[in-house]
C-alpha cells in the first residue's frame, strides 16, 4: 500500500500540475495511441484526459464558483501529485431530512496511473487515499464522513468497492456515515497489516 500525504488549496500549485498532466497526456497519446485521440475514447485514460480538462477549466473560469481552496490532492513520498479532487460543502436531502456532506465534484488520478504502460512515477491507490482524506475532512467538519459524488457507469464499481451506493440511477453515489466508518477501518487494517509484512 502506497503512502500519500494530503494537500489542500494553496499548499500546492494545482494549476501547474494540471497543465503538466495535460501536456504529458498528449505525449502518452503520441507514444501509446498512435497520436490519435480517437484511440483513447471509452477508456479509463480517455476519462482521465476529460477530467484533467474539466479541472483546468475550473481554474480558468472562476464564475463556476470554485477557488483554489476547493482543491485537494495527495502526493507520494517523492512529492509527486498523484490524484486531484475538487470538493464543495453541500446539504443533502433524504426522506425529508437535511444533512451536510462533502460533494466531490471531480476526482482524477495522474495520467501515468491510468495507462497500461507502467511509468517511473506510477503509484497505485492515490484516488482511494484521496477519498479517505476527504472522508476524514467530512468527519472533522462534523458531517459524519458523508461524501457524495457523480460517476460514469464505467467507474461505478471502483466506488462501490469503497462503500458508495447508487442513490437514484443518475450516477450520483453516496458514502453514508456507517459506510465511511467501515471504509476508514479497512484502510487502517491495510496499513496495519503492512507493518507486519
Amino acid at each position: 500500500m502506497n503512502i500519500f500525504r494530503y494537500v489542500v488549496g494553496q499548499s500546492v500549485d494545482f494549476a501547474l500540475n494540471l497543465d503538466e498532466w495535460a501536456s504529458l497526456s498528449e505525449d502518452y497519446i503520441n507514444l501509446y495511441f498512435d497520436g490519435n485521440r480517437e484511440n483513447v475514447r471509452n477508456t479509463t485514460f480517455g476519462d482521465c484526459i476529460s477530467k484533467i480538462q474539466f479541472l483546468i477549466n475550473l481554474f480558468r473560469e472562476p464564475e463556476q464558483g470554485f477557488t483554489i481552496d476547493d482543491f485537494r490532492g495527495v502526493v507520494d513520498e517523492q512529492g509527486i501529485l498523484q490524484a486531484i479532487a475538487v470538493i464543495q460543502d453541500v446539504e443533502l436531502y433524504n426522506e425529508g431530512e437535511r444533512f451536510p456532506a462533502i460533494a466531490i465534484e471531480s476526482i482524477c488520478s495522474a495520467p501515468w496511473n491510468v495507462i497500461e504502460q507502467t511509468q517511473v512515477q506510477t503509484r497505485k491507490g492515490g484516488p482511494t487515499s484521496l477519498i479517505e482524506e476527504i472522508v476524514k475532512e467530512s468527519k472533522l467538519k462534523q458531517f459524519g464522513g458523508v461524501v457524495k459524488l457523480f460517476t460514469i457507469p464505467r467507474a461505478k464499481s471502483r466506488y462501490t468497492k469503497i462503500g458508495f451506493v447508487d442513490t437514484d440511477g443518475s450516477g450520483e453515489m453516496l458514502l453514508t456515515e456507517a459506510a465511511s466508518d467501515e471504509f476508514l477501518g479497512r484502510q487502517q487494517q491495510r496499513r496495519d497489516s503492512q507493518t507486519f509484512d
